[in-house]
């Protein structure tokens, strides 16, 4: 019976391997298509990138100079292009983390607490060893481990190369259903 078993295994793991290596070569024929597309068209899309530069650049120019044009409404829509002004957010930087909160405990401890986070979060593998009663007493559920079926590439590039394909075909049905 366990001879069946392992043969049959055999054979259908033979056939996922080739199967495997057949898309593998079949996408690195396709990277290899869409690197000489790309290298074909990729210098007219760095012109026009650069070219749109300039022309956005042209537009603050002429923004900036006639800032009284645009106090109401701020912004305008010309040619499905939004221009104008608008707020932009505060913001601050630092340079290292911990330095910072050094120096907020050091020169501002009174107001501290309202200037540094301080995340509380469980440790996962602390409460795995928990008894049952303590677990319980907590309202924790705990899913033992258990045996499942594994089905996996030993060579860690298809795996990755298989995953990413179908990755992008779950995507491409998703929008062939819209």
């Amino acid at each position: 019976m366990a001879i069946e078993c392992y043969k049959v295994l055999n054979d259908l793991t033979k056939e996922v391997d080739i199967t495997q290596r057949k898309i593998t070569h079949q996408v690195m024929e396709l990277q290899k298509e869409l690197l000489k597309v790309r290298n074909r068209k990729v210098r007219f899309i760095f012109d026009n990138l650069e070219r749109l530069l300039e022309l956005k650049k042209s537009i603050s120019i002429v923004l900036e100079r006639n800032q009284d044009s645009f106090k109401k409404p701020k912004t305008k829509v010309m040619n499905n292009i939004k221009i104008g002004f608008s707020k932009t957010k505060a913001d601050a930087t630092w340079e290292d983390t911990e330095d910072l909160i050094k120096a907020i405990e050091e020169n501002l401890s009174y107001i501290g607490i309202q200037l540094i986070k301080t995340t509380k979060k469980p440790l996962k593998n602390a409460l795995l060893q928990l008894t049952p009663k303590e677990a319980d007493l907590i309202g924790l559920d705990i899913i033992p481990s258990e045996n499942a079926v594994l089905i996996k590439t030993v060579d860690k590039e298809i795996e990755k190369l298989i995953k990413e394909i179908n990755e992008e075909y779950i995507e491409l049905l998703k929008n062939k259903k819209r």
